[in-house]
């Protein structure tokens, strides 16, 4: 199987998943693989590139996090243009999804491992760079 068509399965799988209401809206690798956040001691920031979609980070109640993330599309004609992701940030123990407040910062509620995706489904495995910062 190509790595495009294993791509297509998991997004169409996600996408199937999130419009019956079973699944919260995000994608992993095939292998189900997901990145651990790992804030370096003292730093307020944490970057990562590659080709990760899934994002874990163990935050507590009170802290705000200022997340952004950018990655490859392909528009018509194979033209590929780095373009601003939308951000799903979901509590993991009970697949609450956060909304950001109007200066676009999630409001962490409970002390908790939470989950960091992104979308739009179209470029799920291209190249990115997530990153978190606590505010």
């Amino acid at each position: 199987m190509t790595r495009n068509l294993a791509r297509r399965i998991v997004v169409a799988a996600s996408a199937l998943g999130f419009l019956l209401g079973g699944v919260t809206p995000c994608a992993v690798f095939a292998d189900g693989t997901a990145v651990t956040i790992h804030f370096l001691r003292g730093a307020t920031c944490w970057k990562y590139a590659g080709a990760a979609t899934t994002f874990n980070g163990s935050f507590r109640a009170g802290q705000r996090l200022a997340i952004t993330s950018t990655g490859e599309a392909a528009e018509a004609g194979g033209i590929v243009k780095t373009v601003s992701r939308f951000i799903y940030v979901a509590d993991s123990r009970t697949g609450r999804l956060l909304t950001a407040d109007s200066g676009g910062q999630y409001a962490i509620p409970a002390t908790g491992l939470y989950q960091i995706t992104f979308g739009p489904m179209s470029v799920v495995g291209a190249p990115g760079t997530m990153i978190v910062c606590t505010v």
